[in-house]
């Protein structure tokens, strides 16, 4: 989906002109319900609300976390991903769930790098990898403060 230039330019202005948050809002509003697709927005600056469209729909997750998962892991790891391995035996996969990890290693017993590890994460979304990072780094509240940010 291309954004109009005229579009952007517009929200731009009305949100750095004071007392435009409702125009802006109605301005948004129409934008994303002229579409056929699910659209939730939200624009905040400095910790406060500027718009927000649809808040009361909920809308998944799906692998958005796994890059603030990653961050924390990096973080508590000192962004050192070529000493640290990890092993993953074969009863540590999940066997329904996407996990190119399990496809490309199905008896397990596999050390990787965490840069290794990552790129199944981040690049191809394994949901083996994720939660073994949870299980590992155990960064589920740490992951909070990098969302914040």
């Amino acid at each position: 989906m291309k954004l109009s230039p005229i579009f952007i330019v517009s929200i731009i202005i009305l949100w750095l002109t004071p007392c435009a948050n409702n125009l802006l809002q109605k301005q948004v509003a129409t934008f994303v319900s002229n579409r056929q697709a699910h659209i939730g927005v939200d624009i905040s600056y400095d910790g406060k609300t500027i718009c927000c469209v649809n808040a009361d729909k909920r809308f998944s997750m799906m692998s958005v976390y796994k890059l603030y998962q990653a961050l924390a892991v990096l973080d508590s790891t000192g962004n050192d991903t070529t000493k640290e391995r990890i092993f993953v035996g074969k009863g540590m996969s999940h066997e329904n769930t996407y996990s190119p990890l399990r496809e490309k290693y199905p008896e397990g017993n596999v050390n990787l790098t965490l840069a290794g590890f990552l790129q199944y994460s981040l690049w191809l979304s394994d949901n083996n990898v994720c939660d073994i990072l949870f299980e590992k780094w155990g960064v589920k509240i740490r992951e909070q403060s990098f969302k914040n940010t």
